[in-house]
């Protein structure tokens, strides 16, 4: 799971925002951006890492618990891919406290979706869901900011949990939030009913994934219950455009769940910066979270 989200955000990051031609050579693998080097990670998997530091620790699962974890793993390891602003806030804080007076937590945007792909290896989807929304509440504490985190972390549950085959996993999630936001209930049915890929459908007229959460949910989760070899999910996640660093780190971290990282071209594995916090870090931290929550 840690390892998919951080290859898909490694891998997404270099196509950021870019027009939408895709790549038709997978060794095509990075074309850079801004400070980013090719196989760095950003933002997204920065804060999964958080997120899961707290689940390993078995510490409470509160919005004070993971602003504490997010400013730690920033101080710690300071990261291009956040937004200036946000950049701005974290340079400021010391801890969590100063984090949750100084941020505002109003946002719409997909930052609550990026990062909680994690909660789902917790045993109790209400577990999960009720984690997701104390996470989200610090940066996005709306109605569509919490209820993309409750689909990702459900989606990540069903998977880990074996809860049902991927055709039924957009249901799972809806049925799981029960109607929380009725414009992203009513998207994500919509969504669940595509054939194929409708852009106008999925992406609401946008040239790409908006960093909006109700699109990068609806555009993950059709992505994570339509292909199952992961090559494909990391292929669909570029092909959409946008912020397919942010798409593709939560869709290959739900699909990875499933049959691992074999179907990948080795590269992907291989390149992956393996610093402090890199490769070795991941696979420590998810080798923690498996002892402390298997999956069935």
């Amino acid at each position: 799971m840690l390892l998919g989200i951080a290859i898909g955000d490694a891998f997404g990051a270099g196509y950021e925002m870019q027009p939408r031609y895709g790549f038709t050579l997978y060794m095509d693998k990075y074309l850079g951006r801004n400070s980013i080097k090719p196989g760095c990670y950003t933002d997204d998997t920065q804060m999964s890492i958080a997120v899961a530091e707290v689940l390993a620790s078995g510490s409470e699962r509160s919005m004070w618990s993971f602003a504490d974890s997010f400013v730690k793993c920033y101080s710690r390891d300071k990261r291009t891919g956040y937004t200036s602003g946000f950049t701005s806030v974290l340079n400021k804080c010391k801890n969590g406290q100063d984090l949750m007076f100084k941020v505002g937590g109003n946002s719409e945007k997909n930052g609550a979706a990026m990062r909680s792909v994690p909660f789902g290896i917790l045993p109790k989807l209400e577990d999960a869901l009720g984690a997701a929304i104390q996470s989200a509440i610090v940066t996005h504490n709306t109605k569509k900011g919490l209820m993309s985190a409750m689909c990702i972390a459900a989606a990540s549950h069903y998977f880990y949990y074996n809860k049902g085959e991927p055709k039924d996993l957009i249901g799972y999630c809806i049925k799981a939030c029960m109607g929380y936001d009725s414009e992203t209930d009513a998207y994500l049915k919509e969504v669940d009913k595509m054939q194929g890929i409708d852009s106008n459908t999925l992406l609401k007229g946008n040239t790409g994934v908006p960093c909006d959460a109700m699109i990068t949910t609806g555009a993950v989760l059709y992505i994570a219950s339509r292909f199952n070899e992961l090559k494909q999910v990391m292929m669909e996640s570029v092909l959409l455009g946008g912020d397919t660093d942010t798409t593709a780190s939560i869709a290959m971290g739900l699909s990875a769940i499933r049959p691992g990282l074999d179907t990948l071209s080795l590269f992907m594995l291989n390149d992956l910066e393996n610093g402090a916090y890199g490769r070795d870090y991941l696979i420590q931290l998810g080798e923690k979270l498996f002892k402390k929550y298997p999956s069935q």
